[in-house]
């Protein structure tokens, strides 16, 4: 920026900088549930096993083996041992301990009245066995869900309310939910015998958070692109269920990721599809569909500076600058398949992605596509930013 000063005029020359745009957090996970203390609807963060007891446990930071504790507790104490770093717990209101699913989804839906950073969302309390949900009530809390999670760019981690842990009855449950399934969400199976759940004295308990904690293990490792399964997605536990090599092919098959246990291997996640995903839709797979989400979250929050230019070529090209360091530099950590960055994504902002509506109306609207890590055809985005 130059100033220059004449008698009676003062000129102010402002040259046009795109700031950086910074990677999102994808790492936090949102739990929903029934707690022992705490604060009701009120998202708070929580950063270590200690933490977490101290404030929701009912206790003084420590689980006595004598006392059996709810599954939502479990779960995020599953979190942190398989890796995770950072939760928002919402407590919902459950006098009778069976939280409906009015108080689950207002669990939810407090997340997003803060600036949370929830990027994933875990609600064990959906697979409760005591008092369970008939399967109308277990499907409008997952479409319900389903839908505020979509809203928000959130990841849900769907904990199947099956009646045991058999091959069959997962699969009643899936004849169940015939009419569900989404991108922005999956399934996992079995229920898992933890060290926490052993210390609550419980037999089994939702995958859920132990599945997150791998996720938020994985994101900080490898990247959000990599897939939280495989022998690097261990577990420490046993699964309760045990599925083999041809029941594992048939729930892949329906959208079911199974965790197993190996001699050698231990407990792992073995699979990660997301529950809507049909053969040849681009997110088909949860690594997929949860870059997508991070690039989404990514460009709308380091675009915002959008809001205050002229919508016209000079921001455009800006525009394009900003966001094409940032996937290079996403390309050169291993985010996309390509030998060279046109092969690997495209950006565009011009008067190609925009109508002459957007443009007086200062919506900036910039078109990305990606080539996942995977055998795959781009993935297109369109990112709106401005007013």
């Amino acid at each position: 920026m130059v100033d220059r000063e004449h008698v009676g005029v003062f000129v102010q020359e402002t040259s046009l900088r795109a700031p950086a745009i910074r990677s999102a957090d994808t790492t936090t996970t949102g739990f929903v549930g029934h707690f022992e203390d705490g604060p009701f609807l009120e998202p708070t963060v929580v950063t270590s096993p200690s933490r977490f007891l101290e404030r929701f446990g009912g206790g003084d930071g420590s689980l006595p083996a004598t006392t059996v504790t709810t599954e939502a507790t479990v779960a995020v104490l599953d979190f942190f041992a398989a890796g995770g770093r950072r939760a928002v717990i919402s407590r919902v209101r459950s006098p009778s301990g069976s939280p409906t699913v009015d108080d689950l989804l207002a669990g939810l839906t407090s997340f997003t009245s803060v600036p949370s950073n929830v990027r994933v969302v875990a609600m064990p309390d959906m697979a409760r066995r005591r008092d369970p949900f008939s399967a109308g009530e277990y499907l409008r809390l997952v479409r319900s869900a389903d839908s505020l999670c979509a809203d928000n760019r959130f990841f849900l981690l769907v904990d199947p309310n099956t009646a045991g842990d058999s091959l069959q009855d997962i699969e009643d449950w899936l004849d169940a939910m015939q009419e569900w399934g989404s991108p922005d969400s999956a399934v996992y199976f079995p229920r898992l015998r933890t060290p926490a759940a052993a210390d609550a004295g419980l037999d089994g308990v939702p995958p859920s958070g132990a599945v997150a904690g791998v996720m938020a293990r994985t994101d900080v490792r490898r990247g959000v692109w990599k897939a939280p399964a495989g022998v690097e997605a261990t577990i420490d536990g046993d699964v309760v269920g045990v599925v083999g090599d041809s029941e594992q092919s048939r729930l892949n098959r329906r959208g079911v990721n199974v965790i197993r246990s190996f001699p050698s291997r231990g407990t792992v996640v073995w699979g990660s599809r997301t529950s809507g995903g049909t053969v040849g839709d681009p997110y088909r797979h949860v690594p997929v569909r949860r870059t997508a989400l991070f690039l989404e979250h990514s460009l709308i929050h380091g675009l915002r500076w959008t809001a205050s230019w002229s919508n016209d070529a000079v921001l455009w090209r800006e525009v394009r600058l900003s966001v094409e360091n940032f996937m290079q530099e996403l390309w050169r950590a291993g985010a996309f398949v390509g030998d060279r960055p046109g092969d690997a994504y495209f950006v565009r902002c011009d008067k190609t992605t925009m109508t002459r509506v957007d443009i007086r109306r200062g919506r900036v609207i910039v078109q990305l596509g990606f080539a996942p890590t995977r055998p795959a055809e781009f993935v297109v985005l369109n990112i709106t930013a401005g007013r």
